[in-house]
């Protein structure tokens, strides 16, 4: 039932592990290609079984709650298995390839009347590509439009590998300056640019699949009109005949209590939803930048103005 990540109503199949780390992620669980135990606070009931069976003494049973040291933890399980009333679980888990598919598929009729399908997202997907490739494979043979959402900070040659068989790219860009993508996002934010250019190509050459860019819009980060000015510029000239639509995705504290179950802290918990207006503002920035070249769009929760 997700309506957020391609046309219609979609299935979304998450897979592990990112080589980004933006601090404003909505999906930190999935940065690491390892599952990881997360703990559910309103389902403790204080029992200690947890830190008993620990081998690595990474877990302590405090008056706050349970607290996992990341650096010690080895995700061996244990803590998950003995917790009686399901308080600590695993983020992640590895499946056949086969029941994916199955899960993916079932809801093909309600694909069909809303116009939907399956979207593979993360994470990054594509540090999986050929499992992209064998699930999107699969559901086309079934005739079911499958998008795949990627950061693009992976080496352009899984392309080959991908765009055969999929209908839809989600591609974000979030910052192209070069010193404040690699302060913020991580060094794999320089792949982004490169990537970007070998789909435009990619897409022109073949006349598919469809491409959207996403752009969260983040306070203090990527809000601000220069950095929608440069990435509109970028779609207008490199990337242009090759973007149909370009979204605006504006922020919303919905990933704060992920953050809470891993026992991270996150610089984004108490900011507020952008107004309504400065979004439009974004927008229209957007626009002209790319030269009407594609639909821009403003979308996400945002905040009426006062």
């Amino acid at each position: 039932m997700s309506t957020h990540d391609g046309p219609g109503l979609r299935t979304t199949v998450f897979l592990k592990g990112c080589a980004l780390h933006c601090p404003w992620c909505h999906n930190p669980e999935s940065i690491s290609i390892h599952a990881e135990p997360w703990w559910f606070a309103e389902r403790c009931i204080r029992c200690g079984s947890c830190e008993a069976v620990c081998p690595t003494g990474a877990i302590s049973l405090t008056d706050e709650g349970v607290t996992i040291d990341r650096d010690r933890c080895e995700s061996s399980g244990r803590c998950v298995s003995v917790c009686p009333s399901g308080a600590l679980q695993m983020t992640g888990y590895d499946q056949e390839l086969a029941e994916v598919i199955r899960v993916a598929s079932r809801d093909k009729l309600l694909f069909a009347n809303s116009g939907g399908g399956v979207t593979i997202s993360g994470g990054e997907p594509l540090l999986q590509a050929d499992v992209v490739a064998g699930i999107a494979a699969a559901l086309r043979r079934q005739e079911i439009h499958v998008a795949v959402d990627t950061c693009g900070a992976v080496n352009p040659e899984v392309l080959r590998t991908v765009l055969p068989v999929v209908d839809l790219v989600l591609l974000d860009l979030k910052l192209l300056n070069a010193d404040a993508a690699t302060s913020t996002l991580g060094s794999a934010a320089t792949r982004v640019r490169a990537f970007a250019v070998a789909l435009a190509r990619s897409v022109r050459d073949a006349g598919r699949p469809e491409v959207w860019i996403r752009t969260p819009v983040i306070p203090g980060a990527t809000d601000a009109p220069e950095n929608i000015r440069e990435i509109g510029q970028f779609i207008g000239s490199e990337l242009a005949g090759a973007v149909v639509r370009w979204e605006l995705c504006a922020f919303n504290p919905l990933g704060a209590e992920k953050y809470r179950r891993l026992g991270v802290p996150w610089e984004y918990d108490e900011a507020d939803l952008i107004s309504a207006d400065v979004m439009e503002q974004l927008r229209v920035v957007g626009e002209q930048a790319t030269g009407s070249a594609v639909q821009v769009q403003a979308t996400g929760l945002t905040r009426t103005p006062e």
